[in-house]
């Protein structure tokens, strides 16, 4: 824990630590000996952990709120500050009025929301608000305290930040995001950007944006314990059965909204009765299809010849695939799809697709080829949408001769424009 992902004090406070799991208070001072999670551990790499908190017995935590599954290393300072679900902080790190996420990774030396002086004033000295410390006046400057927690750092869910990165008063860090180590973050950082640097700069981002967005609507970080039990091998490989078409295909698209896609032909008109039949909005929403694209370029006029050189560029040479068995996605949606193989020659047509030689496409990041034929079968039954998809499965070659560029207009896929390969 604490490894870098990228080379490159408030007035007096009485003791208190709120847990999510033990809403009373309950102390946050040190236990010696051998303990229980929620109490403390003195290795680096504490070996269990539980609905209650760990917190080093160095650590010193005040006017909090913990969540569950959470690690406070050693030497550690946290105040008035809420720490999600399963996030941690690998130690000597300073965070003071801040929000953190659930599943957040902090390595060591991080510190959130660091002292902030009155540059206003004529003297910036911290005397000027810690007057009871230097024997000034009887009470603190709690206006000044009030400003500081006006000012809170806000840290979305499942964030990393590296080791010694500092997050400045203000700054909030969207979902998924990166921070390098050594990093000054003075600035918001967008969900699922990756930011190194002083002050810290984007540098890439993890996914291609409609990924990204299509995960932060998933929200998995809000799923239960029993469904993250179930599902925790999943979370290794975006391109797993459980999450390819669920990242890939939004849940509800805007008006306007472009596709790139292979007309299924041949094969298709069978794919489409079972459709009518099975998924009768979806048939009449959009042809059975292979998706080349699912953001691509908005482009009219002149632009649409362009896309066509691009298209033609990549069905340079005949593709033909094979359609095989009807599976079902393990997602949410309980996706039911034709499976397709020896899809060699289709993939050399995406990759071309993207080559940009003609006009960007966007980033590349391949996905499964499918056939949807029921595209949300949740709270249906699925017995019955199983026991039905036997009589479509094939055992035939599918020649792509069809890409069409479609757009959403009420509710369903109309052309823009379609070209034969």
């Amino acid at each position: 824990m604490g490894a870098n992902p990228l080379p490159n004090g408030a007035g007096s406070r009485t003791p208190e630590l709120t847990s999510r799991s033990a809403p009373s208070e309950v102390s946050a001072l040190p236990v010696n000996g051998d303990r229980e999670a929620g109490t403390g551990h003195k290795d680096e790499n504490p070996k269990r952990l539980g609905t209650a908190p760990l917190i080093d017995p160095t650590a010193r935590v005040r006017n909090s709120v913990i969540g569950e599954w959470t690690w406070i290393g050693p030497n550690t300072s946290i105040d008035e500050t809420t720490f999600g679900d399963y996030s941690y902080v690998a130690g000597d790190a300073q965070i003071i009025y801040a929000t953190v996420g659930k599943w957040c990774s902090l390595a060591s030396h991080v510190r959130l929301n660091p002292g902030n002086h009155p540059t206003w004033r004529v003297m910036q000295h911290h005397a000027t608000y810690r007057r009871t410390q230097y024997g000034f006046a009887p009470t603190d400057d709690e206006d000044f305290f009030q400003w500081r927690r006006d000012h809170a750092v806000t840290i979305g869910h499942d964030v990393w930040i590296g080791h010694g990165a500092v997050v400045m008063p203000g700054v909030s860090i969207g979902n998924g995001a990166v921070i390098g180590s050594s990093a000054v973050v003075t600035k918001d950082v967008d969900p699922y950007m990756i930011a190194v640097g002083v002050p810290a700069r984007p540098l890439r981002e993890r996914f291609p944006r409609p990924i990204a967005e299509r995960l932060q609507a998933i929200a998995w970080w809000d799923w239960p314990r029993d469904l993250l039990e179930s599902r925790i091998a999943d979370f290794n490989d975006l391109w797993t059965d459980s999450w390819r078409c669920t990242v890939t295909e939004p849940s509800s698209s805007a008006q306007g909204r472009r596709v790139l896609v292979a007309v299924v032909t041949g094969v298709g008109e069978r794919v489409q009765a079972w459709r009518a039949e099975h998924d009768p909005g979806q048939a009449r929403r959009i042809p059975p299809h292979s998706t080349l694209a699912y953001w691509p370029p908005a482009v009219d006029g002149d632009g649409i010849g362009t896309l066509e050189a691009q298209v033609r560029h990549a069905f340079d040479l005949p593709v033909s695939v094979h359609c095989g068995a009807v599976h079902e996605f393990a997602n949410a949606e309980h996706t039911f799809y034709v499976s397709l193989t020896a899809t060699e020659a289709l993939d050399r047509a995406r990759t071309r697709l993207f080559d940009g030689t003609h006009v960007s496409m966007g980033t590349l990041t391949p996905w499964p080829w499918h056939i949807t034929c029921v595209r949300r079968a949740h709270g249906r039954d699925l017995t019955a949408l199983r026991n039905a998809a036997t009589t479509l499965d094939f055992n035939d070659a599918w020649t792509v001769d069809t890409v069409a560029y479609l757009e959403l207009r009420g509710d369903r896929y109309e052309p823009v424009a379609q070209w034969k390969v």
